[in-house]
């Protein structure tokens, strides 16, 4: 155990496991042996309650931190023990002394527990606000992050992939103008715009439209996004996106506002931790996850989110469960690296709508034909889909999904 202090003036420092304490002692700030500095719930280590947030929020070998209020309003996390032993720098707030006239900086944790900085030696001077660290969202708990769920997160890796697509440099132009860049970069871009040209041609291959269905072989376009979808390419694309969208759409209804993401940006190894403790508890393993396997038909995927959350936080805390789990049902194997998102996501006929709306598209082109008495007169080329005719000539073509055949969609008139 560490000392006790009320606020941290300049030049003060806490060294590790020292605390920094709310007047109420609902809450206490540490200076961790991670080289975290984290806010917590309680009056001390003694009776911690759960983690309210962090700074620096990684985990360093276990050693010699301090966290001290320099003289320039700059909070800052250092190896060391002391400011006399400083050693790299790993968090600060960022200083706040600039100006002519010199002014003094103290650090404390008013009730509520949001970390703040302000003018001023000390709490009888205080003076303004500087900086304030904002705490987490309402109902930050172990309890809350094992109720957070992943109903919404297949839904938004399909939204995700979709933009990928339309996006892609094959199909953009030519039928989703308006699509703009995706938030997430495909992982393959080569392999993604190969699928959007085979989902644009087989949507093309059941066109009934000036003949453009006859166009493209339509078993292989099918067969070709089929097999890259449920391969090697749909699986690695699936879990990428996974991974990014995961964080943001992992949520508790009885929560609003908290999300997985929060415990990432917030000793995401400490609540790993309290995580693992909690489901691998035997009143856990020989009730809850009991009741589960019994009466849930989709137990395997609840325990696989389990593991999810787990290897994103601190992956070596998933082991210990995935053992215990194990140790105790045998079938609660670890397999969401397995779960493919884009499978059976499309129906061929999917971008129906608007390659239609492109093969409708007409352009024209005006010649001086002889007429009668050798007057010329003007007559007019109508291309319908001409766009549609140009793609197919690129990726398409290059992937053998088209047949040789031409489109009937050409027509020669006088021009009116």
């Amino acid at each position: 155990m560490g000392a006790t202090l009320s606020f941290l003036g300049p030049g003060q420092y806490l060294a590790t496991n020292d605390i920094l304490v709310t007047p109420d002692g609902g809450y206490f700030a540490i200076m961790q042996a991670d080289g975290n500095l984290c806010v917590y719930a309680g009056t001390g280590p003694s009776n911690q309650g759960a983690g309210s947030y962090c700074f620096r929020a990684s985990s360093e070998p276990t050693g010699d931190f301090y966290a001290v209020m320099q003289g320039d309003g700059n909070l800052c996390v250092y190896q060391g023990t002391d400011p006399a032993h400083q050693g790299q720098l790993l968090w600060n707030s960022g200083p706040h002394g600039s100006g002519s006239v010199p002014r003094a900086f103290f650090a404390s944790l008013p009730n509520g527990g949001n970390l703040e900085i302000a003018e001023g030696n000390g709490p009888s001077d205080r003076g303004a606000v500087v900086w304030q660290a904002v705490g987490p969202p309402p109902g930050y708990s172990v309890d809350n992050l094992y109720n957070l769920q992943a109903d919404s997160v297949p839904g938004a890796v399909q939204s995700a992939f979709t933009a990928q697509l339309q996006a892609s440099p094959s199909v953009q132009s030519t039928f989703f103008s308006s699509a703009a860049a995706p938030a997430v970069a495909p992982v393959d871009a080569d392999q993604t715009d190969s699928v959007a040209a085979a989902l644009a041609s087989s949507a093309i291959s059941r066109s009934s439209l000036y003949g453009f269905g006859g166009t493209v072989n339509q078993s292989t376009a099918d067969a070709w996004w089929h097999s890259r979808l449920a391969g090697g390419y749909g699986l690695q694309a699936s879990r990428s996106l996974y991974d990014t969208v995961f964080p943001a759409n992992c949520t508790d209804p009885n929560a609003p506002g908290t999300t997985f993401q929060d415990y990432l940006d917030n000793n995401p190894a400490s609540w790993a931790q309290q995580l693992a403790d909690r489901v691998t508890a035997s009143s856990f393993i020989n009730v809850e996850l009991n009741k589960l396997i019994a009466g849930d038909p989709n137990w395997l995927a609840k325990v696989n989110l389990i593991y999810y959350k787990l290897s994103r936080l601190d992956p070596s805390q998933e082991q210990r469960v995935v053992t215990a789990f194990t140790s105790a049902y045998s079938n609660a194997v670890e397999q969401w690296q397995t779960y493919n998102y884009l499978t059976g996501m499309f129906q061929p006929d999917v971008w129906m709508d608007a390659v239609q709306a492109a093969i409708q598209v007409r352009t024209f082109q005006f010649v001086m034909v002889p007429g009668a008495g050798g007057m010329p007169t003007r007559w007019v080329y109508t291309y319908y889909g001409q766009a549609v005719g140009d793609f197919l000539g690129g990726k398409p073509a290059a992937l053998s999904l088209t047949t040789g055949n031409l489109p009937s969609n050409v027509t020669f008139r006088p021009a009116m």
